[in-house]
């Protein structure tokens, strides 16, 4: 409950710290065309006044009867000006203004990308907290054996192999066949670095629509340097943020074969045979100015004391079912500190 609550907070301080600025430039904008077209309709009155004057002379000038030289001068000057007024009293029909600039068509599409973003998130994190309650996993312990008397525990370290975690489910366990489970990254994690690859390709577009508005098509095929210039703002580092988070934290791809009897790790493999048991290790993550919270990380033990690095995340029913499910699937014991 307090980990949506605050996912809730979190989400609307974002959307407002983006969707304020955008109400007060929108609220400047809107102001300054109302100025712009109070001038305008001044200027026009203005116009129109001077185009009756100038008719209003022309015709005295021609219903003269004797006209002189000065006369026909006269009227062909004010034939010259009436006509310059007249385009000017009765301009060519003027495009409408779009209703929304571009920088501000951006602006919504982020906004509703991140709320579509966070609304899924949200729905994954209620099934996920449903499908594992907390009551279950801390309950389920059947898999916990000591490591008291077992030589390979002596010579196996205990210390995290990767420092932090996140407070969300980063990884999933996924039973694809009877004989097959797979590690992968869980949607809740993959909907975090999409979020910031998709944001980013959306200001990366409409830097491409301003750049092609103001230079042409043609030019840009023409000269590939200019062409890449759009390319480079910030929404180049989102996409790049998004897929350095995919490597190291959403890249994982573990497939446990009981049918070949091996763990596939990418092009690695490991046999069952050579695998002794499940570690689970906890650690604080956080503090001072950040949230402080519980992250558990799951290793593979091999007879020979090393460790293969499975998941690691703060959730820890679900984290827990996972274990357990895999330690059922392999036929090994959980270590964990503190276990009996």
């Amino acid at each position: 409950m307090h980990k949506n609550l605050a996912i809730l907070f979190l989400s609307v301080i974002i959307i407002s710290a983006v969707a304020i600025p955008m109400v007060q430039k929108q609220s400047v904008y809107n102001a300054q065309m109302k100025a712009h077209d109070q001038r305008i309709y001044a200027a026009q009155l203005q116009i129109k006044e001077k185009y009756r004057k100038i008719e209003k002379q022309l015709q005295e000038a021609k219903n003269k009867a004797n006209p002189t030289k000065h006369d026909l001068w006269l009227i062909q000057h004010l034939e010259k000006t009436f006509k310059l007024l007249h385009k000017a009293v009765n301009p060519a029909p003027v495009p409408k203004r779009p209703w929304m600039a571009l920088q501000q068509m951006e602006t919504v599409m982020m906004l509703l990308l991140m709320a579509l973003g966070f609304f899924i998130y949200w729905l994954k994190s209620q099934k996920t907290d449903k499908e594992h309650p907390v009551e279950a996993g801390f309950s389920s312990t059947r898999f916990r054996s000591s490591t008291e008397h077992d030589r390979v525990a002596q010579r196996t370290h205990w210390q995290v192999i990767k420092s932090g975690g996140a407070n969300f489910k980063t990884h999933t366990l996924t039973q694809k066949t009877a004989d097959l489970l797979c590690i992968n990254a869980s949607s809740q994690m993959q909907i975090f670095y999409l979020l910031f690859i998709i944001i980013g390709f959306n200001n990366v577009l409409f830097s491409y629509i301003a750049f092609f508005q103001t230079h042409g098509l043609q030019p840009a095929l023409s000269n590939p340097l200019l062409f890449l210039q759009p390319l480079f703002t910030v929404g180049l580092t989102f996409v790049l943020v998004g897929l350095l988070i995919r490597f190291f934290y959403g890249s994982a791809n573990f497939r446990f074969d009981k049918s070949l009897q091996q763990l596939k790790m990418g092009k690695q493999s490991v046999s069952f045979s050579a695998l002794h048991a499940l570690q689970i290790l906890e650690e604080t993550v956080g503090g001072s100015d950040s949230a402080v919270f519980k992250s558990y990380e799951l290793n593979l033990v091999l007879k020979d004391g090393h460790r293969i690095h499975l998941m690691d995340h703060g959730h820890y029913a679900a984290f827990n079912h996972d274990a357990e499910q895999l330690a059922a699937f392999l036929a090994l014991p959980i270590w964990q500190a503190g276990s009996a």
